[in-house]
């Protein structure tokens, strides 16, 4: 992709080149230009002597449609602009970033079954062509696992606050009416 033949009138390999193709590949980037303009060289510098190169990048995640990405002269500069417009009807956010309830990782009971799940979630990531695409889904899983625990610990809290408070209700009733209290009931 950008190591040889990625200059123009120079020969070589450009080893820092290829690391940032192995970088690109393993996040599931796409090279904005080259998604908009394949058969175009899209040089971004050029010098006195003839020379040019493709220098300039920007990486997007696959599969946008409706991008634009034009190359714009600069008087300021030897290197052209690289101008990417992404369309404005991407993702709809909801009401605000989930954040993780750091309690919950001090609960056993969470950190036994959170194990687990997240071994499954683990397991998915040949299924994706990238990283990225698999972070991407597995966040949005372990979200929805730690949002479903802490509601069940919430109803289970509520569920013992109501139970407590029926039995002091009850009690408070023998006590103001002088009945037998069996305690052995609520011994523990």
């Amino acid at each position: 992709m950008w190591g040889e033949g990625a200059r123009a009138g120079e020969g070589g390999v450009d080893y820092s080149a290829r690391a940032l193709e192995g970088v690109v590949g393993d996040f599931g980037l796409t090279d904005a230009f080259r998604t908009v303009h394949p058969g175009d060289a899209g040089y971004t510098w050029r010098n006195s002597r003839g020379f040019a190169s493709r220098l300039d990048y920007i990486f997007v995640g696959g599969g946008i449609c409706g991008m634009k990405c034009v190359l714009l002269p600069s008087w300021a500069s030897d290197h052209d602009m690289l101008q990417v417009s992404l369309p404005t009807d991407g993702p709809k956010w909801g009401s605000g970033f989930w954040r993780l309830n750091t309690l919950l990782l001090e609960a056993e009971a969470f950190k036994a079954v959170f194990t687990s799940f997240y071994r499954s979630v683990r397991a998915m990531r040949p299924m994706y062509a990238s990283v990225v695409e698999w972070w991407e889904a597995a966040k949005c899983r372990l979200a929805k696992f730690c949002r479903r625990f802490a509601a069940a610990a919430r109803r289970r809290d509520r569920a013992g606050v109501a139970k407590v408070s029926a039995d002091l209700s009850y009690l408070h009733g023998c006590f103001n009416r002088g009945e037998h209290v069996d305690w052995a009931l609520y011994e523990g």
